[in-house]
């Protein structure tokens, strides 16, 4: 992923496409930081964190400059989105969460949150919210 992000640094310093360019370059600079704090070389599901925490904190930021009136601001947001997306891995559907939970329960023999939780969100990481995982869990357990 990490060359795939460099290569995309390099074509959209080509095409003029600066805000492109701004996105990425951020991207690159949270990886490089990521490695350079561990000491070590950053591995794809750390790459795919911090697309994913890149990914939420535009989102808010959006829906705190909608709320606010503030379209402007909002629809760069939602740009810079839509590029950071394109380093995200596929996002599972509600169906798939659900069959994957299912399986997950059946597997563990368990109802309690703390057995759960942790191994379904181990198999979702980067692949679905977060949010959403808890809430279905919680939902299918009855809590």
């Amino acid at each position: 992923m990490k060359s795939e992000i460099a290569n995309s640094i390099v074509t959209a310093m080509k095409a003029g496409e600066k805000e492109r360019l701004v996105v990425l370059r951020s991207l690159m600079s949270e990886i490089k930081n990521l490695e350079i704090n561990s000491r070590k070389e950053a591995t794809e599901s750390d790459m795919i964190a911090i697309v994913s925490r890149a990914i939420k904190t535009r989102t808010e930021s959006a829906e705190a400059y909608l709320s606010a009136g503030r379209e402007d601001l909002y629809d760069v947001e939602m740009s810079e989105i839509q590029i950071l997306k394109e380093f995200q891995p596929t996002q599972l559907t509600e169906e798939e969460l659900s069959f994957l939970i299912d399986a997950v329960i059946l597997e563990k023999s368990s109802n309690e949150l703390k057995v759960i939780m942790p191994a379904v969100q181990q198999l979702t990481k980067g692949r679905a919210d977060g949010g959403l995982v808890s809430k279905m869990v919680k939902t299918k357990l009855g809590l």
